[in-house]
């Protein structure tokens, strides 16, 4: 999920909630990316506002790159590295991929998978 801010450019505060795929808002834009029944399963239901599901949704997309990033360290000799995908947004999308949103802003999972580059844990 994109940051709140950017949220925000692209829709009236009244439209942040839910954000699942029943909310017309979030179906036009990345209805695909939309994990939202995930994200309140993986947290016991209880993800109440935008905030919390920004987070959540930051977190899960971290954990992902996380995982697969260092089970490619642990081939080391038998691959060239791991890119992810996308690395900025080119359309304002609510819920997406990429690293660094349609608005310029700094997606947690880009902070910290830049950080996944300088662990040794393997």
């Amino acid at each position: 999920m994109t940051n709140e801010p950017t949220l925000l450019c692209g829709m009236d505060e009244k439209h942040l909630w839910p954000p699942d795929r029943d909310n017309s808002f979030y179906f036009h834009r990345g209805s695909w990316w939309n994990n939202y029944p995930l994200m309140q399963t993986c947290f016991g239901q209880k993800i109440t506002n935008i905030k919390e599901a920004v987070k959540a949704s930051q977190l899960m997309q971290y954990e992902g790159l996380r995982y697969a990033v260092e089970a490619n360290r642990r081939r080391a000799m038998h691959l060239s590295g791991t890119f992810p995908w996308q690395f900025n947004e080119p359309y304002p999308n609510n819920t997406c991929t990429s690293s660094v949103d349609y608005m310029g802003l700094v997606i947690k999972t880009f902070k910290i998978c830049f950080l996944l580059g300088k662990l040794t844990r393997i």
